[in-house]
Parts: structure tokens; sequence; C-alpha cells
């Protein structure tokens, strides 16, 4: 049974009853955490004035450590799980090449295809897991699935040295949400007669700079219908006010856009691509809600507007105690644009934009209310990022199940969403390193699958990093033009079919 990820509903806190009692603590006098602790390296254990024993790590420069210890996969295993702990680091190191590391607080477990998944704290409200940070209570909760097993607890530091404390370590559990799949009778999503067409495009370059009018020209050749234009947050700001001041001096870019796209027949998604630690407080949810009425209020009536893209791949697990669920805020978001605009497309995703578990979504009550995932499974052959490896991951691989079946079966979930609830599907991203043995024959696979059920997609990216480049060769030693590739030769089989 293909792996769904539950995390949809997700982003409220410690929303448990005060006298809740903890399912499970993390006893560091046990003997075999204990031992887990002696055999990490730069791990130690210490006991504070008020008699609560702390986790220490302190990794040198150069050096990253960690501690892990099983979890009762028992007390998981189909469960809504509120992990906590209290936590402080300091002179932590940027994790290079992996923003997604540094301070590790993490619950990994196998899930029925026997791959490891790996949920975990996503930091601090609009603080980095790097860097320093005082004492403070940490949350996140997870859906485990009914099948999960050899469950594992991870706290330290990955690929990052520094500081890090980490105490009072306990989760607590609920029952996990319930699919609206199983109501009866099924909410139906509700469409205008006359919506903009079926999209098959790319995602933007992060700036302009690179969408300039060759660009257009470059995928009006292809016959590209649709661009995903991401306003990627940019560093320096990670805080509400300044993201929102950011967006509104896009105004005149996506201006620019809507112009091109009109003389080249090509729609825009608007996609606010912004960090998921500003959704983490009530200032930055409020805030994102009238980022997306000023943009509604700019957008509304623009040419080639294809639809708004509410949040990129939102990690919802981490948030202030008290916040509403994510669904709910999202649906919130609906609400703020519907108050502007009425009939623009409106698009929504879930944890990470992941394709399993649409159906732990709300069928929203408003009309035009676009799902969208992002496809790349298997992530091990679509991501492999050191190109120095001597050998790589293939496609097809018989040995791993790794074909146009395997990829039918990671899909079926979103499928069985859009035939009980009529949704319109939208694949905002999927793509294979440009290296990878065989991407030709996934992005094939994938792009006939797409087409067979009637999904919207933009391929991830256009003229972004070269890695993902369909304009560059296969080789992994260099970088080189090859307009002869497999890959875009793929890709553009799909865009200029006769249809």
């Amino acid at each position: 049974m293909y792996y769904r990820l539950l995390l949809f509903l997700l982003a409220g806190a410690c929303l448990l009853p005060a006298a809740a009692a903890p399912v499970w603590e993390c006893d560091f006098t046990r003997p075999e955490i204990r031992e887990a602790v002696r055999k990490s390296p730069c791990a130690s254990l210490k006991k504070g004035a008020d008699g609560v024993w702390t986790l220490v790590l302190d990794a040198p420069a150069g050096r990253s450590g960690a501690v892990t210890v099983p979890l009762p996969a028992g007390k998981l295993a189909g469960k809504y799980v509120t992990f906590e702990a209290e936590i402080a680091y300091r002179n932590v190191t940027y994790p290079v090449g992996a923003p997604w590391n540094g301070v590790k607080f993490m619950a990994s477990f196998l899930n029925g295809e026997g791959r490891r998944v790996y949920p975990q704290w996503d930091g601090f409200p609009q603080a980095e897991r790097w860097g320093r940070h005082d004492r403070r209570r940490a949350y996140w909760r997870y859906a485990y699935p009914a099948d999960a097993k050899d469950c594992k607890l991870t706290l330290g530091l990955e690929t990052s040295s520094g500081y890090a404390e980490f105490r009072n370590v306990r989760f607590f559990t609920e029952e996990a949400p319930v699919s609206i799949l199983t109501l009866s009778p099924v909410p139906k999503a509700r469409y205008d007669a006359v919506l903009p067409p079926r999209g098959r495009g790319v995602m933007s370059p992060f700036s302009i700079d690179r969408m300039d009018e060759d660009a257009f020209r470059t995928l009006a050749d292809w016959k590209v219908n649709l661009l995903r234009w991401q306003l990627n947050q940019p560093q320096g700001k990670g805080d509400p006010a300044s993201y929102a001041a950011w967006v509104r001096e896009q105004y005149s870019v996506l201006d620019r856009l809507f112009e091109m796209g009109e003389k080249y027949g090509i729609w825009i998604v608007v996609d606010l691509h912004l960090a998921s630690s500003i959704l983490q407080t009530a200032d930055g949810r409020d805030t994102v809600v009238e980022i997306w009425r000023g943009l509604a209020r700019h957008c509304k009536g623009k040419p080639m507007l294809w639809g708004y893209d509410l949040l990129n791949e939102p990690n919802t697990a981490s948030s202030e105690p008290g916040l509403e669920m994510f669904a709910e805020y999202q649906g919130r978001l609906v609400r703020a644009v519907r108050e502007i605009d009425p009939d623009t497309q409106v698009i929504v995703t879930g944890h990470y934009g992941s394709h399993g578990g649409l159906e732990f979504l709300p069928v929203y009550p408003e009309k035009n209310i676009v799902y969208t995932i992002h496809f790349y499974r298997p992530n091990e052959f679509t991501h492999q990022l050191d190109r120095r490896a001597g050998t790589f991951l293939r496609y097809p691989d018989a040995n791993r199940n790794w074909d146009k079946r395997y990829l039918r079966r990671m899909l079926a979930g979103t499928r069985e969403f859009q035939l009980k609830t009529g949704a319109r599907i939208y694949v905002g991203e999927f793509s294979a390193i440009r290296w990878a043995p065989g991407a030709d024959r996934y992005l094939r696979d994938s792009l006939e699958l797409f087409e067979e059920y009637g999904w919207d997609w933009s391929y991830h990216a256009f003229r972004e990093w070269d890695g993902w480049s369909l304009e560059h060769s296969d080789d992994p030693a260099g970088i080189r033009l090859d307009p002869e590739n497999g890959r875009l030769r793929a890709v553009l089989e799909a865009l200029r079919r006769e249809r």
C-alpha cells in the first residue's frame, strides 16, 4: 500500500489539554540511552540544578554529532503525535548544501514500503536551526501511518558543528485525522464552466534577469503555455514585515511577466515561495494573509493569470501553541483572496507539497480551487546531488521495482482524490537531476501518467540551477549546453504532442 504523508492538518503546536500526560519521555538515566550517548561522538549528559538531565552535543569545527535511540513504534503507529523538547544552541555553523540540517530533533520510521521517512522539527519561529538561540520549548506534530515501524529519535547536530542542549524530550498522542474519502457523500470540488486551459510548462528561475524576452521566445518555441513564477524569499527577508515589503516590490516584475505572457501565449502562476518559519507565529500568518490580499488586488484581471499558488512546500509541523490547524489556516488564505478576486483559480497544498495525503485536506467550499502536489519519487533517484559520486542510481531499476508501475502506485492516492472529489490536480514541480541515469525515461513515464490523468504540470525548473536544466548535458563532470539531450526531448514530446 502506498505511503500517505499525513501532515496536512498538523500546524498547531501543543494543543493538548494542560493536564495531558506524555505517552513517552526520553529518560536519560536509562542504561540503553546512556550507552547511546557514550557511543556518540561529541555527546555527554549533565544534571542541572533543578535535577533535570540534559543531553549536550559539543562538536568542534568540522565535526557533527547526534544520539539516536529507539522509540516505541506501537505508541506512534496510527497516531497524531506532538513532540516536545527544550532546546538551546550556540555557535552552530550553517549546514552547507543542506539547510534542512543543523540542530536536529527528528523521529524517523520505516513505512509500509520499507522506506525511511524523516519527520522533524523545523526550527523556532522565524529562526534558523543554526547560529544561537536561548533555551525554549520546541514543538512539532506528525501523523504516523498505521504501518510505521522501526521508529527512532535523533537529537544532535547534522552537517553542522557547534553546541546544543536537549532536555525534557517527550511526546503526546491523539487519534490521527480521518480521510475525507471515507465520508458519505464525499464532498465535491466546484468549478466554473470556463477555466484557463490545461497547463503544461515550467517552474521559473529565481530572478527576472533570467526571464527576458529571449527566454519567453524559447518557451513559446517549446510550446509551453504555463510559467510558475516563484516569489522566492531572498536572504535577509526572513521576518514577515521585510518579506511583505519585498513582495510589494515585485509587483512591477509581475506586470512584466503578464505582459510577456500575453505576447507569447504563456499563462502565469503566482507562487509565494516563502520560508515555512514565517508561518510559525500568529503575526507571521496574519502577514501572509495580507500579502495575499495585496497580490490579489494587484493581479486581479491581469491577462494570462492562471492561478494563485498560496504556499510552496509548507512545513506544517512547527508553530506557536494555540494556532489554528494548517488546513484551517489555508482556508483563511483562500477566503482572503476570494474577498478580492472571486474567480481566479486558487492553488492549495499540504505538507511540503507531498503527493500523498490530499485525502486529509478538506474540499474547500469556494469555487475554482486547484490541488497541487510536487512529485520527486523515488527521491533518492531524482535528487542524486553529489555529481562526484562514482556510481549512480538508475531508472528503471528492476531490483528496486522502480518503473512506470511504481510511479503509478505512488500517484494512486492523488488519483483517487481526483476521481472521488472531482478536483483539478496540478503537479507544480517534478524533475530528476540531469546526471541521473535514465532521467529521460523517468520524465517520459511521469509525463505520460500526468497526461493520462488529465493533470496540469510544470517541470522544475527553467534556467534556475543547472542541475535541473533541460538545456544542459547529462554529463555530471561539466556544464555545457546540449539541445539534443534526452530529458529535453522527453519534455518537448509532451509539450508538442497533437491534442
